[in-house]
């Protein structure tokens, strides 16, 4: 508490000082750059008490961290796949739909190669123009995926 009063003595008399010389300085080219001067006196002597205080120690994050393979990249994989094969599943159906063309069944078979890359090697599709059906399912995947009739 007598640290608190003598800063606030200390502010008191700064204030008192910066007044002062403010009014003396008041018609000089040199008021602005004193002024300057002395507001920054002014603020290092209010936080001087501050730089006193006590050290903050920060907590242990290192407990709370996952351990570095918390899952299986096996397991990732595979729901990365089906979650891949349920969207390209719903797409087809959609365009298929939307091209005119009755389609029953439709399965994708996604895969993730080594270097992170997925890609669709087949699809099977239950339609009742097949054809159809397989050229515009290339059309959308590309020429290279295979497309295989499921009604047969």
């Amino acid at each position: 508490m007598e640290q608190f009063g003598n800063l606030v003595l200390t502010v008191c008399l700064v204030c008192g000082g910066i007044c002062a010389v403010e009014n003396l300085t008041s018609g000089t080219r040199l008021a602005a750059q004193v002024r300057l001067i002395l507001e920054l006196v002014l603020v290092s002597v209010i936080l001087m008490p501050l730089t006193k205080l006590p050290e903050l120690e920060l907590p242990d994050f290192e407990r709370y961290a996952a351990p570095e393979s918390s899952y299986s990249e096996e397991l990732y994989n595979d729901e990365l796949c089906r979650q891949a094969a349920e969207n390209i599943e719903a797409v087809l159906r959609e365009q298929l739909g939307a091209a005119g063309i009755a389609v029953g069944n439709i399965s994708a078979e996604v895969n993730i190669s080594e270097d992170g890359s997925i890609y669709i090697s087949r699809v099977t599709v239950e339609a009742d123009d097949f054809e159809a059906a397989a050229a515009a399912v290339r059309g959308s995947l590309g020429s290279e995926t295979e497309v295989v009739d499921g009604n047969s």
